[in-house]
This record gives structure tokens, C-alpha cells and sequence, in this order.
């Protein structure tokens, strides 16, 4: 834990008390999440693999080469955020294969009104020279949309999401959410 109690590493054990996984938190001087990184303690394509099989010595070495590239890192995740704490980026990559970076664009209010995802995945292949090689990277945006109704106290009652999908020149709505706030006098 840090200095401010919240935590910076968690490790995930077998039954053996073998590690499998390993969590790592990092954060900023305000304490906000910047980074998330999972390390993996044992070969990952044993979880991806029915038990009864064995796994194919090609993909344990391309694991391994993948796993090294990345420097040793199978997931990671990164924050960042504008002067009013609210997150504005947001990247995920896995094994260095995929790589999702979503922006955030806020109104007036705290809530977000535009979220764009850009998804750019590969694949990777074990060379006859035993070298990984990579697939060209193929990439899909997607944008959504939010719109609100707000009460008389400034809470959304209301949110709409609207989505563009891939190819269509117009957004459309995809899904409603409401919901009920009772106010109490004191």
C-alpha cells in the first residue's frame, strides 16, 4: 500500500502459493490511477487451453518471445486526466497485439457528451527461423455520443446514447437510460 492506504501491488497465487499473476498500481501525486500493468508468473495459453491438452511448443515459445517484447508485461492499462480530475484517455494494450485508446469529451457539467475508441489489433505468427512476425495492424474507430435531460437540480434523469457505426455517415441511439432521484428536505 502507499502512503495513502490504497494499494500498489496485488499478486495472485496458485494453491501452491505459486504466483500466477502480478497487479501493479501506479498513481499520481493526486492519488488518481495512471497506470495498471499485469505481469504473468506462469504460462498464460495453459488458461486459453482445455486441460486434457497439451499445449503445442510453438505457442508456449511464441508466449515467450510476445511476453519479452513487451517486457514482460501481458496487460497494460493507463489514465489521464484534465485540471477537473475527470478522466480524458484511456489506453489498454494486450501482449502488444491490440491497443484500444478511448478519448473523453465533457459539456458544460462533469458528464461526458463524446467517447471515440480506436481499437488497433494484430496478430503474430511463430517464423520457420523461430522470430515472431507480426501481421499488419488493422484499426476500427468507434464514437458514441451521450445526451442528457437534467432535473431541476442540475442531475441527468435521462441519458441517450448515441452511437456511429462503422461505415455510416449519422449517429443513432442505441440505448435509454433512466433513472429516479428522490430529494429529502432536511
Amino acid at each position: 500500500y502507499d502512503h495513502n492506504d490504497l494499494p500498489v501491488k496485488e499478486v495472485i497465487e496458485d494453491a501452491a502459493q505459486n504466483p500466477i499473476r502480478q497487479v501493479m498500481m501506479r498513481r499520481d501525486s493526486a492519488s488518481r490511477l495512471v497506470r495498471v500493468e499485469v505481469h504473468m508468473g506462469c504460462p498464460m495459453v495453459s488458461e486459453f487451453c482445455p486441460s486434457d491438452q497439451p499445449i503445442p511448443a510453438e505457442a508456449d515459445k511464441a508466449l515467450s518471445l510476445m511476453l519479452a517484447s513487451a517486457g514482460g508485461i501481458f496487460s497494460e492499462t493507463n489514465y489521464v486526466y484534465d485540471t477537473k480530475d475527470r478522466l480524458i484517455e484511456r489506453t489498454d494494450s494486450m501482449f502488444g497485439l491490440g491497443l484500444d485508446r478511448t478519448t473523453y469529451r465533457y459539456g458544460d457539467g462533469d458528464d461526458p457528451i463524446e467517447e471515440t475508441t480506436e481499437h488497433r489489433h494484430r496478430g503474430a505468427n511463430l517464423a520457420e527461423d523461430g522470430t515472431l512476425q507480426y501481421t499488419p495492424d488493422k484499426v476500427v474507430t468507434q464514437q458514441n455520443r451521450f445526451e442528457y435531460r437534467y432535473d431541476d437540480h442540475g442531475n441527468w434523469f435521462e441519458r441517450t446514447v448515441l452511437i456511429l457505426p462503422e461505415g455510416n455517415t449519422g449517429f443513432q441511439a442505441s440505448n435509454i437510460t433512466r433513472r429516479v432521484i428522490t430529494y429529502h428536505s432536511l
